[in-house]
């Protein structure tokens, strides 16, 4: 299943409300596709304590961050499990996310979790037992990659729901407490690679300002090449909404900021 006409938060409901448990999320970064991961459709008809294990995947992660490894304690070694096997033998959901930074030996071990539920089968990193697949295991994997054609087909072989991200997580957006926030931070997500802004920074401008720093000087801060049109946007929004929550810049203000 390719999405890329469709909506594409509506698809990756409904992927997760019937089952799917290998789904690879593409698209610009900053949105919303880990947040969404983390939160959405956990919970398992008798699993209720059901969880998300992330992994941040990097070229310099080993596959003990994947499996597991010995660790010291204050008398004693014992082993600890990583993420992604406690995820698939426990029934957890596992979050690969940019699957495609991980290296060689690391990316080999991740998509042997990967595999078909009837051959995923690992190796216990402890006591070498065979273990499949719990039935409530399933991935989502992200990558910041924009086109599939960017992705390696080993990768991708492993997915076969795979969902083109290009809009922000609307729930993501409904967490900007200034209404106005929200159709700026959706239109500059949107624009072409060197003039967007990811939702990452109206999320930090709204809590820099919801501290008390004045509007104008967050912009300037956050957005140097914008700075001048989200100002505009501000003032717009408290002319027409008879805000008193922006001031006005001074001219000097503006001046300076320009």
């Amino acid at each position: 299943m390719s999405s890329t006409k469709r909506e594409c938060w509506s698809d990756l409901d409904l992927a997760l409300q019937y089952g799917a448990n290998r789904i690879l999320l593409y698209g610009m970064p900053g949105t919303g596709k880990t947040y969404y991961a983390l939160n959405k459709y956990l919970e398992r008809e008798g699993q209720p304590d059901r969880r998300a294990y992330r992994v941040l995947c990097a070229p310099d992660m080993t596959t003990a961050d994947v499996d597991g490894m010995w660790r010291p304690s204050r008398d004693e070694w014992h082993f600890g499990l990583g993420s992604a096997f406690r995820a698939f033998a426990g029934g957890h959901r596992l979050i690969l996310d940019e699957l495609d930074q991980a290296s060689g030996d690391v990316l080999t071990a991740l998509l042997l979790y990967c595999d078909s539920d009837g051959s995923a089968v690992r190796e216990h990193p402890e006591t070498a037992e065979l273990v499949r697949a719990h039935q409530n295991f399933e991935i989502i994997a992200t990558t910041n990659a924009e086109r599939l054609s960017d992705l390696p087909a080993n990768l991708l072989d492993r997915f076969p729901v795979r969902i083109n991200i290009d809009k922000v997580n609307p729930q993501a957006l409904q967490a900007l407490k200034q209404e106005f926030l929200r159709d700026l931070a959706d239109n500059y997500s949107q624009r072409p690679l060197g003039s967007r802004y990811s939702i990452r920074s109206f999320v930090a401008l709204d809590q820099l300002i919801e501290k008390g720093m004045p509007y104008h000087d967050a912009v300037a801060l956050l957005f140097p090449d914008e700075q001048r049109a989200i100002c505009e946007a501000f003032t717009v929004n408290a002319t027409v909404n008879n805000s008193i929550a922006y001031a006005d810049p001074t001219p000097e203000v503006v001046e300076a900021h320009s």
